[in-house]
């Protein structure tokens, strides 16, 4: 996202640059598979046939996810032997994941079990 300026309304907004960089991150992570990756990759360092084997996807369905977040700087990579290892880029990532893990469990605690039907697999996933 190296345009700042977005577009409100039908006009343009100039965002500063930490505000960018909030737009970035929460757009790569509103997609539930480029979440999901992200909640693995919370435990430590990943390949991608280590994800797909966790996520049980297609290599070409990670991939795709993963590329939306190397380009949105939510990971790096490191190239080990012939494999690509991907980890998050950032404390703040790390931190936005667990607050909203966090949130999502006491917010569990008191509803009504059943009553969360927008749900998927992949939003629901506990890693």
């Amino acid at each position: 996202m190296s345009n700042r300026k977005t577009l409100l309304n039908d006009s343009e907004f100039e965002l500063d640059r930490p505000t960018s960089r909030m737009v970035c991150i929460y757009h790569a992570l509103s997609h539930p598979v480029r979440l999901t990756i992200c909640k693995c990759l919370l435990a430590g360092p990943l390949s991608v046939s280590q994800i797909c084997e966790r996520l049980e996807l297609k290599q070409y369905v990670v991939s795709q996810q993963l590329a939306v977040l190397r380009n949105s700087d939510v990971v790096v990579t490191k190239r080990v032997s012939r494999n690509v290892i991907y980890s998050l880029r950032s404390e703040a990532v790390r931190r936005i994941l667990r607050v909203s893990i966090t949130n999502t469990k006491i917010e569990d605690m008191f509803q009504p079990s059943g009553t969360n039907k927008n749900a998927g697999k992949f939003a629901n996933a506990d890693f």
